[in-house]
């Protein structure tokens, strides 16, 4: 893909690529990773999909739904999709990519989101935050004297799971 994804977040597995290819494709799998959702699908380019979790007012509530852009079986997925339930990115255009790299007899995991905003959507946004200045405190108010506020450690964004 070539635009920045909004997001690109890493983590290796301790399994072979396939069977992390199965957790993201098979709904047995996806029912015990992805919070007790099934998935639906004949996993071809141009297909459709749909994730649902169980509900208790109707049996079973639609969560995620697209269009498969790309199968490379067990390397890549990549697919658009929306959360028909959420009425804030309902419209919104977006889509992620999985790839999947064995290392060692582990499977590195990337996952990258790519997003463009709805015309709709755009008009629902929080206007942008205020920038402050270095020394500035809450709402951009001056710091007391010798006062900083902690930085927090960065995310490593990198953990290790087993299938």
């Amino acid at each position: 893909m070539t635009a920045k994804p909004e997001f690109n977040y890493v983590t290796f597995i301790d399994a072979p690529r396939e069977k992390v290819w199965q957790a993201l494709t098979d709904p047995e799998f996806t029912k015990r990773y992805w919070f007790n959702s099934t998935v639906e699908s004949d996993w071809k380019e141009g297909s459709e999909y749909t994730f649902r979790v169980p509900d208790d007012k109707d049996g079973e509530r639609v969560v995620l739904t697209g269009k498969i852009i790309k199968v490379d079986k067990p390397k890549e997925l990549v697919y658009q999709f929306t959360a028909p339930w959420n009425e804030a990115v309902r419209d919104e255009d977006s889509t992620v990519q999985f790839l999947l790299e064995e290392i060692e007899g582990m499977t590195k995991l990337s996952v990258r989101r790519y997003r463009r905003h709805s015309r709709s959507s755009a008009r629902r946004r929080r206007p942008a935050a205020p920038r402050l200045s270095p020394g500035a405190g809450p709402a951009g108010l001056p710091r007391p004297a010798g006062k900083t506020a902690p930085r927090p450690a960065p995310a490593a964004g990198r953990w290790s799971s087993r299938v």
